[in-house]
């Protein structure tokens, strides 16, 4: 994983690594199977990451479209998780 403005660079195992630690964290979240999880991200390796946890726990990853409206954004069962950055 190469994202040269974020002067990142992960081999295979490091990017494993990652998404094993997120899906770990969703999953203590209670976050599970089928549920919808929503990312505003622009290109960083944050959504790889995010992208690949979600599916490894059988979760469904939604773009958040910020110029949609702020209840067309959120369904049943859906949860807000903000950044702890």
């Amino acid at each position: 994983m190469i994202s040269c403005h974020q002067g990142i660079r992960w081999t295979y195992a490091e990017l494993r690594d990652r998404v094993d630690e997120l899906a770990r964290a969703l999953i203590g979240l209670g976050v599970e199977k089928g549920n919808r999880v929503g990312i505003w991200s622009p290109n960083y390796v944050e959504w790889v990451v995010t992208q690949f946890a979600t599916a490894k726990i059988g979760a469904i990853l939604v773009n958040v479209n910020p110029a949609g409206s702020a209840t067309g954004n959120r369904g049943r069962g859906s949860r807000a998780l903000r950044s702890a950055a």
